[in-house]
């Protein structure tokens, strides 16, 4: 069923019990499908496609690509699966003008996506001469290789220091694993890896296997990455992700709306409002006879909102939950222009 979905250029929604061969089933079905579309000639593709939103074409595909020239054969494209560029250095996006077909493979944890490229490696597309191009994404935390960064307590101060050493304008630090990440992207592509693979690979070849990952996207034939990666339009710019002419495949999808609502969330805490509204306040006193009104009206704003969200996390229960738009009444906050002070 899940290879005549694909065939038919359509979305599907399946369920098996555990351990009934799910992760075999999708590997067969879509590794199969990708080798047949591959060596299919263009010409041989049929002259009607359904879209996966089930809406007929307003072309076929033939005389589409006559129209596009070398247009993507489908592409997923939604307010939240939009093709983006690259904003991170290393990352190389300059070959989307056409990005061969490929799929994209993602579930909710990092032990589930290990477990399914062990079960990648147990078949003929594992290694030999059908081997595929599969690349496997992870955050830095977990990729890291310099001795200097990887010790670090938090995700966060690592993702920091390592922005920080490999900024092209910093002379005075350098990641010699990061200028060497070409190293890592050849071996990467000769072999299908898990998250311990790619680890050893990059003390191999000395090489980072993070970038060494990222830049091995745009060659890959399988993509295999977490939620996190996918769900979120920044994360997508940030990786360099994608997703024209890629075959999305959920795993866990019971999962998707928790999933995200929490990359569209944030959280906050008592002491973080506390602080930002004690050192903006001070900011403020101390600079106030020097600023433009404009600025200054802009921090001005920016106390007041953090007090009364203090006032409010002070009142609140644990067990409250309110709408935006109740907060906003409530605590007198639409007289602000909440964007415009964020754009500032």
């Amino acid at each position: 069923s899940l290879y005549q979905a694909l065939q038919s250029y359509k979305a599907g929604v399946f369920e098996s019990p555990t351990g009934t061969g799910k992760s075999l089933s999708i590997i067969c079905s879509c590794f199969k499908w990708l080798r047949e579309q591959k060596q299919t000639p263009a010409s041989d593709f049929p002259p009607q496609q359904q879209s996966f939103y089930n809406e007929p074409v307003e072309q076929p595909l033939k005389s589409r690509k006559k129209a596009q020239g070398d247009s993507a054969r489908f592409s997923l494209s939604d307010s939240w699966l939009a093709p983006i560029q690259s904003s991170n250095p290393g990352i190389d996006s300059s070959q989307g003008a056409h990005k061969p077909l490929r799929i994209l493979y993602v579930s909710r944890t990092h032990t589930q996506l290990d477990q399914f490229v062990q079960e990648i490696k147990r078949t003929k597309w594992g290694n030999g001469p059908d081997q595929i191009k599969v690349v496997r994404l992870a955050s830095r935390s977990h990729l890291c290789i310099n001795e200097h960064l990887s010790n670090l307590k938090s995700k966060q101060a690592l993702d920091v220091k390592c922005k920080e050493i490999i900024d092209p304008e910093n002379h005075q630090k350098e990641c010699v694993y990061y200028s060497n990440q070409a190293s890592a992207k050849q071996k990467i592509m000769q072999e299908v890896c898990d998250i311990e693979d790619l680890v050893r690979v990059g003390k191999e070849v000395n090489a980072c296997p993070y970038f060494g990952s990222r830049s091995a996207m745009n060659e890959a034939e399988v993509i295999i990455a977490p939620y996190s990666s996918v769900l979120n339009e920044r994360t997508r710019e940030n990786i360099g992700l994608d997703l024209e002419n890629t075959c999305v495949v959920i795993d866990e999808a019971h999962n998707l709306v928790e999933a995200i609502c929490s990359a569209y969330s944030a959280e906050i805490d008592m002491d973080s409002v506390s602080a930002a509204n004690s050192l903006v306040n001070e900011y403020y006193e101390m600079y106030t006879k020097i600023l433009t009104p404009r600025t200054g009206m802009y921090l001005k704003q920016i106390v007041d909102v953090t007090h009364k969200l203090c006032k409010f996390m002070a009142n609140c229960q644990v067990s409250d939950s309110l709408e935006a738009r109740d907060l906003l009444k409530n605590q007198d906050l639409l007289r602000y222009n909440l964007f415009e002070i964020y754009g500032w």
